[in-house]
């Protein structure tokens, strides 16, 4: 009841929301996304949330920066021409049939760039050189645009791994990890 003893009514509204593909990535709701709870993988969050960065020295540059051609709008750069940055994700179990799916590449002309798979037990503060520990690897060129490249994680099926990138110059936009090969 209102103060004049009116009988209050229920009011029930319905609303459908039917997200925008141009404005939203639906990614962490693919059913084919096997790490749903991994949602900046594409930078998007604005920083290094969830992703684990391994050096053995402080990087020259290391951040998230706008991009319009990424597709989330950011993406992560880092330079360390010396030893090298390793940016990885969370740990997972790799499973048969999946793969992942990177999207770099190397702006300068002078370090390598790969997208990495590693043991999911490798330490953060690591004690072996940086570069030594990779379970796959795939390298790209010196390029002024994006690349999109894959590693079969089926060879690791029933290990925990982590995915990621390493190098000495480096700019990512995203890593996806599906359950199902292409």
């Amino acid at each position: 009841q209102d103060a004049a003893g009116n009988l209050a009514l229920p009011v029930t509204r319905t609303v459908n929301v039917v997200p925008d593909p141009a404005t939203n990535n639906l990614w962490p709701n693919d059913p084919r996304n096997l790490l749903p709870f991994f949602t900046n993988y594409g930078f998007d969050h604005g920083t290094f949330e969830q992703w684990s960065i391994r050096h053995d020295r402080a990087p020259w540059s290391l951040e998230i920066v706008n991009d319009p051609l990424a597709e989330g709008g950011k993406a992560m750069f880092f330079e360390e021409w010396d030893r090298g940055v390793c940016v990885v994700s969370p740990n997972f179990m790799a499973v048969a049939g999946s793969y992942y799916e990177a999207r770099f590449y190397r702006p300068g002309n002078i370090s390598s760039c790969k997208a990495i798979v590693i043991a999911g037990s490798t330490p953060n503060d690591i004690n072996i050189p940086l570069g030594h520990d990779h379970l796959a690897e795939v390298s790209v060129a010196n390029s002024t645009e994006y690349v999109t490249t894959t590693i079969d994680l089926t060879p690791f099926a029933g290990q925990v791994i982590r995915v990621g990138f390493f190098g000495g110059n480096l700019k990512a936009d995203y890593v996806n990890v599906y359950r199902d090969w292409k």
